[in-house]
């Protein structure tokens, strides 16, 4: 998530306030800037030809729209002084907001920043949709939709931090990363902390500890001003059936039998997209520049006892008797990551965060959304089956 705001700090601030509307068109005198930031700016006017940002990036660059200059408050700076300051962003983009935590935050968020404008980047990929932002978003003048082709994670984390080194307006990046990153915690009677050695043991997570890196990287070299968030396992309406939750409710609702992998002893713990969204709001507006900050819960279950929740909850949602588990064993993936235990003591302590919503509350809310898509989706099936006439 990128965010521009008016409120400048620290060097960047000088920075800030030489910097043109339009930097492709308005040039910066010599004797204005730093040698360090002339060399910068030429070596990103000879960068400009070769330079391919996505098609919400570019829109950026076109005032007044989606590109918003930094002010100065009377002509002088007004400093960020850590979590005690409220950061209220006037210029957001989200990227991956249509999918199911970006769409739950934009949805959470909209009325929460009524001064923002919103710029949402999606390939439309793994279920995302549009339509998961609601109607009222969708059609304020607030909000603008951009569909985009977006490389994954390393790749695409490199293309965003260039260009918001390129732009050099950016007032802060809330990065998203995840709990994965620490590796397996087995069985750790020690939570993970946000300074633990990150130790990822598949291919996945190993790529979001490669962008954690680029992006710390770009913070040490360029100033650049981020936060981090590594989370553990989200959940709620609308995620893509590909998911446990999503994909278990659906076949608890079509009488078929629960893939197992391994024993099912597998552990996650499971935090609300409310409560997630809540605390991404918290550490945009206040969380402390070049941190990391672990979100999560203490809703640790394991992969069988969750299937036989969700199977007794459907049964009764669906006024069916009480009927036995059925499991068909299935290849677990080549490394299946035992458990993921994290500590997020500083969230609380500094942003004053902490889970709201229950599980059995979220996951009774979360159930309930599908069986609603369930019958409405069987009762349009039903009338298309109808004879005609």
């Amino acid at each position: 998530m990128w965010i521009n705001n008016k409120v400048v700090s620290g060097k960047g601030a000088d920075r800030a306030s030489l910097i043109p509307s339009h930097p492709s068109t308005t040039p910066i005198p010599n004797d204005t800037l730093s040698t360090t930031a002339h060399r910068r700016e030429l070596r990103h006017k000879n960068l400009r030809s070769n330079l391919s940002f996505p098609p919400a990036i570019q829109h950026c660059r076109q005032p007044p729209d989606c590109w918003f200059r930094i002010r100065l408050s009377n002509g002088r700076q007004e400093k960020f002084t850590g979590p005690s300051t409220v950061l209220l962003p006037k210029k957001v983009l989200v990227t991956g907001g249509c999918g199911f935590i970006g769409s739950n935050f934009i949805n959470y968020i909209f009325g929460k920043w009524p001064d923002a404008s919103f710029v949402n980047l999606d390939k439309l990929a793994f279920g995302a949709s549009p339509e998961h932002i609601v109607d009222d978003i969708r059609s304020s003048h607030r909000y603008v939709f951009v569909h985009g082709t977006i490389q994954e994670n390393v790749i695409a984390t490199t293309t965003l931090l260039e260009a918001i080194n390129f732009y050099g307006q950016v007032r802060r990046l809330v990065h998203i990363s995840t709990d994965e990153v620490y590796g397996d915690s087995m069985d750790d009677a020690t939570p993970k902390c946000e300074d633990s050695p990150l130790n990822p043991t598949n291919p996945y997570a190993a790529s979001k500890a490669a962008c954690e890196v680029i992006v710390r990287s770009y913070h040490h070299s360029y100033k650049l001003p981020y936060v981090m968030v590594r989370m553990n396992n989200v959940y709620g309406p609308r995620q893509a059936y590909s998911k446990l939750i999503p994909k278990f409710t659906r076949l608890a609702l079509e009488g078929k039998p629960y893939p197992l992998m391994g024993d099912g002893m597998h552990s996650r713990s499971w935090m609300y997209v409310d409560d997630c969204a809540e605390a991404i709001r918290r550490i945009a507006e206040r969380g402390r520049i070049g941190q990391t900050y672990n979100i999560g819960t203490e809703f640790e279950k394991c992969n069988l006892h969750l299937t036989e929740m969700l199977h007794e909850k459907v049964q009764k949602l669906m006024d069916r008797g009480a009927s036995k588990l059925s499991f068909q064993p299935v290849a677990d993936r080549p490394y299946h990551d035992r458990r993921y235990y994290i500590n997020f003591t500083k969230i609380r302590e500094e942003l004053g965060w902490e889970c709201t919503v229950p599980f059995d509350q979220g996951l009774a809310a979360t159930l309930d959304y599908y069986v609603r898509e369930y019958r409405k989706t069987h009762r349009n099936l039903s009338a298309a089956e109808r004879p005609h006439g």
